[in-house]
């Protein structure tokens, strides 16, 4: 008797109903792992969002503002080595939002007015304010084109 890690050794007429009528499992095994592990790179594909740099000025200095449409949490706001994230990853209920640096710890940010998950046209101007000691200063980003 052959030694088996089954407790009943495999009998013939199992043989024939279960190992030996499925041959095409066999000779296709491979390929079906294969084309599992294929899928499940080709679905997980991210998607770049579009973006759109707008410009203004603040106080005489340079801003740039980099609008990421479609997942609008992505969009920055770049004031000379400074950088302001999105505080979100979607507008408030009023359609404003809101920037902060994540390295300076004096309170100062930007609220942006009129702001959407996605832009079909980009809009040509972006309004808002810039807020340093509770004291706001209107700002406006225009359209790089």
């Amino acid at each position: 008797m052959k030694f088996s890690l089954l407790r009943k050794p495999i009998n013939d007429a199992y043989r024939k109903k279960y190992i030996i009528e499925c041959p095409w499992l066999m000779r296709y095994k491979y390929l079906f792992i294969f084309l599992l592990t294929i899928h499940s790179f080709c679905g997980s594909v991210p998607v770049q969002p579009q973006s759109a740099n707008y410009s203004g000025k603040l106080k005489g200095k340079a801003m740039q503002l980099k609008l990421a449409n479609g997942f609008i949490g992505g969009s920055e706001i770049h004031i000379g080595n400074v950088t302001y994230y999105a505080n979100s990853g979607r507008p408030e209920a009023n359609n404003t939002m809101l920037f902060q640096s994540k390295y300076l710890a004096n309170g100062d940010y930007f609220v942006l007015n009129n702001m959407q998950q996605s832009y079909n046209p980009m809009p040509a101007t972006i309004s808002g304010k810039y807020f340093k000691s509770r004291r706001g200063v209107a700002v406006k980003f225009l359209l790089d084109k």
